[in-house]
């Protein structure tokens, strides 16, 4: 009786030792959410690669709930990196779990950045269609992350209104956020209190509605905690308010003020910088002041360019990590397939030593098992780490062969030069191919003007590298449209970025 409780002893140790490494690996996937939590806005790409570590453990865990939340993560990620594809791929993926649809809050959060995806894309009506479904589904519970749930949707359909220049329906939706934000804010002051106090004097200052817009800013500004947050956007308002009133010389203070800002707290917000620097130079055109305009001119170009680079670098990273993860992948599954192989060894051990207490079976059968069990062990770890080597160095040479090519190409395409259309054909063959396959009677000009939409020139660039008017570019960009039979409902950019694929 004694040795069969041994027996049964030494058999479920190695289970609980596994249940336990279980429990520390749920431990470090929350603790990875929490590290993509802490470079959100700081680092995108670092949150990124956070995220994606939490969603390999999760799925390695198969634990639905960790992986439907590692989803709702990295879809934000990709989000915020405005790679809005891949992240409407992640939420579907998060939506298919049956634990997402019993979590009420869970749910809302992925129809939420679902509907923000559509909006970034500029599909408006789709953005709203998703909106106004969690309102409807959203419970009559008197709690407070449902009305914060409902404050920050009613918000988002007024952001929506606003980027549609409706601001009469704008304002009424925002109203419905503030007074809930304002009714919770009498317990415990909230976060989104300031956000939305910042879209309602947007929405004012664009009704012409001055002296409401500027009294919402400086609520907006009295929330932030000067010398821990940054104050730049809340500075820029100021400067659009007196900007739009005439008040040139305070404009410009808090244009500079809001820059003097995102450098203190190192921001990489090239949108605003590129903005704020653009209305400096046009005040200063206005005074007359020939060297400060052209001096803002200057950084704005600049901002222009580095957010241009740090958007292709992180693009490209991005990508990398969620497409191209076979590296780590591999490394995981075979570290997996290690721990499995010393398990099962070990259960096997234990359970022979426990057999030769009983029945003191030959030790040298035992001794010969064991060497060629590690014998196989250490053949199969040896082939395991050369095909991973091999696997490294292919990788490495395809990456850097791919990575000079574009940004050989993507040069040429920034200096207008006569031999990018050339060496874009030489890189890109296929996609020639496919365009010509459209339309056998493109001309060069307009292959040309595909190749940098390929690219992810936008018009304004397009613009500014071929020295052409914008109209001018956005007239091509329509003829193409009707010669390439692209319906009108999809998107132009993933049209061209999906010809490689084909």
């Amino acid at each position: 009786m004694e040795r069969v409780k041994l027996l049964y002893l030494f058999i479920c140790i190695p289970f609980v030792l596994l249940s336990q490494t279980k429990q520390v690996d749920i431990e470090h996937v929350n603790d990875l959410f929490r590290q993509s939590d802490a470079y959100m806005f700081k680092d995108d790409l670092k949150s990124l690669e956070y995220a994606k570590e939490a969603s390999l453990l999760a799925e390695k865990l198969n634990d639905p709930k960790l992986t439907a939340k590692s989803y709702l993560i990295l879809a934000r990620g990709l989000n915020y990196m405005r790679i809005y594809d891949k992240s409407l791929l992640y939420l579907d993926k998060g939506l298919k779990f049956s634990i997402v649809k019993d979590d009420v809050i869970l749910y809302q959060h992925f129809k939420e950045f679902k509907a923000d995806n559509f909006g970034k894309l500029g599909l408006f009506d789709q953005e709203l269609n998703e909106y106004f479904d969690i309102l409807k589904t959203i419970p009559k519970q008197d709690t407070r992350d449902f009305k914060q749930l409902d404050s920050r949707i009613n918000a988002r359909i007024a952001y929506n209104y606003y980027n549609q220049k409706k601001y009469k329906v704008a304002l009424i939706y925002i109203n419905k956020a503030l007074k809930i934000q304002e009714d919770l804010s009498k317990v415990e002051k909230t976060s989104e209190l300031y956000n939305i106090y910042q879209v309602k004097g947007e929405i004012c200052l664009q009704s012409k509605k001055k002296d409401s817009a500027y009294y919402y800013f400086q609520k907006a500004y009295k929330i932030i905690r000067k010398g821990i947050e940054y104050e730049y956007m809340s500075l820029k308002s100021f400067g659009d308010y007196y900007k739009t009133i005439g008040d040139t010389d305070k404009a410009i203070d808090y244009y500079i003020k809001a820059l003097q800002d995102i450098k203190a707290f190192e921001v990489r917000d090239f949108d605003y910088t590129s903005e704020i620097s653009k209305n400096l130079s046009e005040l200063y055109a206005i005074k007359g002041n020939e060297k400060g305009q052209k001096l803002y001119m200057e950084e704005y170009k600049k901002a222009i360019e580095e957010g241009q680079n740090l958007k292709r670098k992180d693009l490209q990273a991005a990508v990398n990590l969620i497409l191209s993860n076979q590296k780590e992948e591999l490394a995981k599954e075979n570290k997996k397939n290690y721990y499995w192989i010393l398990l099962m060894a070990g259960i096997i051990i234990l359970f022979i030593a426990v057999l030769m207490l009983e029945r003191r079976i030959k030790s040298r059968k035992l001794q010969h098992v064991e060497k060629k069990a590690l014998q196989k062990e250490q053949m199969f770890i040896r082939e395991k780490e050369e095909l991973t080597v091999r696997y490294e160095e292919d990788t490495k040479k395809m990456e850097k062969m791919v990575n000079e090519s574009f940004e050989e190409v993507f040069t040429l395409a920034k200096n207008n030069s006569p031999g990018f259309f050339i060496r874009f054909q030489e890189v890109y063959p296929e996609v020639v191919s496919e365009l010509l396959a459209k339309d056998c009677k493109l001309r060069v000009s307009e292959l040309r003007l595909c190749a940098y939409f390929f690219l992810g020139f936008t018009t304004k660039d397009i613009a500014l590298y071929t020295f052409r008017s914008i109209n001018t570019v956005r007239n091509r960009r329509q003829n193409l449209r009707i010669k390439l039979n692209i319906p009108a409902e999809e998107d132009l950019d993933l049209w061209f970025k999906n010809l490689s694929k084909k």
